[in-house]
């Protein structure tokens, strides 16, 4: 920990972290879960992972449940991790075993999401002022008289700018006649920031307008956010047995905007390991398998884009070298 540790807002992240690395450590030495509640469920289930040791050589480590309450974690020996390495899967890193006895390699892919269609589609009506839609005179005058009796500390505002907008000639305002007056407003100072946004939000809930996408309201998440948030999954269309998601910000917890696109994940069927005919996963364990990343305790107030026992495996490996180290250290002192 450094001064910057202590900095406000850094000091309850690094805390929370530090508790949770602690615990998971605690785990791994007792070998029982404390921070996933339904283990269960990830009975039948097997994590690997092939991780690069010195000189060029790779181990494979394996995490998979016992029973409901202990889990297994350890280093494979040679001739178990065998097959699993192998010049035609240089690149492996993570592979997964269903309960299904399937084995499925997972890649993270050089693709990102991007926001719905329909964003893309509106904020082109936006720019191009075609097709928008309007609301009439009538419309946005009962529109404010409604927030006036719903907010009575912005009534006079909301009056004022009535009667701005009856001297408007407009019958009808589209998004590009509202943004000039809500360009007027913030100039002249009519409206606060607040007041302007309730009325956003209130164009939107009535008649659809969107001048803004707000990641706060569920709908605008639905309508043009649902690709950069929480969990999604498709299948490939030319090849039922390959499997894509991504994990994105968790929606309810999202601020004012989203710091960056979320990385495609493959599962893809390990050919040479899978026996032919191999059962395909089912729609109820792909479920299951996208649980395991629905956890706060990987990465803070964020969900962890891989399943959460490769956090474990990940730990363990990181002990068992600094063993080795220290090991070759003590025999180093006594040549």
């Amino acid at each position: 920990m450094t001064i910057d540790t202590f900095r406000k807002g850094a000091l309850r992240s690094t805390l929370i972290n530090s508790l949770k690395e602690l615990i998971i450590k605690k785990d791994l030495k007792e070998r029982s879960l404390s921070l996933y509640h339904s283990p269960d469920s990830m009975v039948g289930w097997e994590f690997y992972q092939v991780a690069k040791g010195a000189y060029g050589t790779q181990a494979v480590y394996l995490f998979k449940m016992i029973n409901s309450d202990e889990f297994e974690v350890r280093r494979l020996d040679l001739q178990e991790s065998s097959k699993f390495v192998n010049s035609d899967d240089a690149d492996l890193q993570y592979l997964i075993k269903t309960p299904a006895n399937t084995f499925y390699n997972l890649n993270r892919k050089n693709i990102f999401t991007l926001p719905n269609a329909e964003l893309f589609s509106d904020i082109n009506e936006m720019i191009s002022h075609q097709n928008c839609s309007s609301v009439t005179k009538a419309e946005l005058k009962r529109t404010l008289n409604d927030l006036s009796k719903s907010y009575p500390n912005y009534r006079t505002k909301y009056q004022n700018l009535i009667s701005i907008i009856n001297k408007r000639e407009l019958d009808s305002f589209n998004i590009n006649d509202l943004k000039n007056e809500f360009d007027f407003m913030k100039k002249n100072k009519i409206l606060s920031p607040i007041a302007i946004n309730l009325l956003l939000d209130e164009l939107y809930e009535q008649y659809g307008l969107v001048l803004k996408v707000k990641p706060k309201i569920k709908s605008h998440v639905q309508k043009y956010l649902s690709g950069l948030t929480d969990i999604n999954y498709f299948v490939d269309n030319d090849d039922q047995d390959v499997i894509y998601y991504n994990v994105g910000t968790i929606s309810k917890n999202m601020n004012m905007s989203i710091a960056k696109t979320s990385h495609i994940w493959q599962l893809q069927p390990n050919i040479k390991l899978n026996e032919r005919g191999f059962a395909t996963i089912e729609a109820e364990n792909i479920l299951k398998f996208l649980q395991l990343m629905m956890v706060n305790f990987v990465r803070f107030h964020q969900l962890t884009v891989i399943p959460f026992p490769f956090k474990y495996l990940r730990e363990f490996i990181q002990l068992e070298e600094k063993k080795r180290s220290a090991k070759k250290d003590v025999t180093d002192l006594l040549k």
